[in-house]
């Protein structure tokens, strides 16, 4: 049971972000438009206000925020790891 979060790139260069807590049905998942340029290093941050919504979630390349598509808006539960987690 995978819970947390991951940030990738996706096959098209584009920056993805998920936060799980069991994977397919209980996840919120976020798509930047834009790829970004490859050859250098490129700073890429989130950050994510604790609503469960995909809207909470923002991503930034370079320190600016992107535009985001909203793959999944199903999260239910706490993205804490198992051990951590407080839910009965």
């Amino acid at each position: 049971f995978w819970r947390g979060w991951d940030l990738i790139l996706d096959s098209r260069n584009r920056l993805a972000l998920r936060l799980i807590n069991a994977l397919p049905h209980d996840v919120a998942a976020v798509r930047t438009l834009d790829s970004i340029p490859p050859g250098r290093w490129t700073p890429v941050a989130f950050s994510y206000d604790g609503s469960g919504r995909a809207a909470g979630i923002r991503l930034y390349i370079d320190g600016r925020e992107q535009a985001t598509e909203i793959l999944y808006d199903r999260l239910q539960r706490s993205i804490y790891p198992t051990a951590f987690s407080k839910e009965k």
